[in-house]
């Protein structure tokens, strides 16, 4: 029979492995394309992408703080995020930088009519960088900004934050450093604006794509891609991380994740172990761009000032929990959740 023909199967299993092959080629824009055409509510993740809404969405209404009660003075002063607090902060030369702080002042600390505090800085900082000020529930918020023609790229200045009243024998004080490094601005606002066809509806295809780059241990090849060595402190349990230079952003995907190369190792041969690198890649980037667009959606204010500080922290937090997950959710669910495993048997 020819159904029984050992050439048959040969031929029928190279043609799979060829249509395997080239699928694993696709460049990745392609491959987010698909992923758009079968879910479009991806490319809101996209720059410029439409917020994807329930009809009759109207946005969340605001919540008040809780009440706050705080001292009448300050009796400490401390820096809110643990990584600035051991390397400094970053400023662009042209940019600004929101630095918090945690206090225990009222929040009428700044602005009271009777002996109101004040904040200040040391080592002459007010040559190089304007700054605001803003406390609200025990966080105070100080946003820097560079003096162009004062500050060049490498310079590095460490300095005292503190606040101050009438009624206090001594300031509150912490310290901190600057340094500022070069512009990432990006002249690229055009892939800002969604494009649109002669109907007006938005077209996806070849929007701009942010570039990934794997992640290794020891920096090696990865067939003929090259890859970017891991920072000093990460493991085989971090995801990545995401780098933003204003217009654009630049994603690391660890290859090394343990997670991942369980279900890497598992695969038999070279090409099956292709299509699972390309759905971890694809799967990794869907859902750290998730937390820059919710972030970059977010309204201006002393919540977003706040996260800002520590928003490093928070992506690669959101890539350590993607990388976790995303192969059980590309590989496994699939498998156990279908029309049968949810239907009723009544129904039948």
């Amino acid at each position: 029979m020819i159904t029984n023909s050992d050439y048959l199967k040969e031929l029928q299993q190279r043609i799979a492995r060829e249509e395997t092959e080239n699928l694993s080629q696709e460049s990745q824009i392609e491959l987010f394309q698909s992923l758009i055409d079968t879910d479009p509510s991806i490319a809101q993740l996209l720059p410029g992408g439409a917020l994807v809404t329930l009809p009759g969405y109207i946005g969340r209404e605001d919540v008040p703080d809780d009440e706050w009660a705080g001292e009448y003075s300050p009796t400490y002063l401390d820096l809110a995020a643990r990584t600035i607090k051991q390397n400094g902060a970053e400023i662009e030369v042209d940019g600004r930088r929101a630095v918090v702080f945690n206090t225990d002042a009222r929040n009428d600390y700044l602005t009271r009519p009777d002996n109101r505090g004040r904040v200040f800085v040391t080592g002459g900082i007010g040559e190089k960088f304007s700054y605001t000020m803003s406390l609200r529930n025990g966080r105070l918020t100080v946003v820097f900004q560079s003096l162009a023609d004062k500050v060049i790229a490498g310079d590095e200045l460490s300095f005292s934050v503190g606040l101050l009243d009438g009624a206090m024998p001594e300031p509150v004080t912490d310290e901190l450093t600057l340094r500022v490094v070069e512009s990432r601005r990006r002249s690229n606002s055009g892939n800002r604006r969604p494009r649109r066809d002669d109907e007006g509806e938005e077209v996806t295809e070849g929007r701009a794509l942010p570039p990934t780059r794997w992640l290794t241990k020891d920096g090696r090849m990865i067939g003929d891609e090259e890859t970017v060595q891991w920072p000093d402190d990460f493991t085989d349990q971090d995801g990545g991380k995401a780098e933003d230079f204003g217009e654009t952003s630049v994603y690391y995907i660890n290859y090394d994740n343990a997670h991942f190369r369980r279900f890497l190792n598992a695969e038999r041969n070279e090409i099956d172990q292709k299509v699972v690198a390309q759905q971890y890649r694809m799967g990794m980037l869907v859902l750290m761009m998730g937390l820059e667009d919710a972030y970059s959606r977010m309204e201006p204010g002393v919540t977003k000032t706040s996260i800002e500080e520590i928003i490093d922290e928070i992506r690669r937090l959101t890539a350590q929990a993607a990388a976790t997950v995303v192969m059980s959710i590309a590989k496994t669910l699939p498998t156990i959740v279908n029309p049968a495993s949810v239907s009723d048997p009544d129904d039948d």
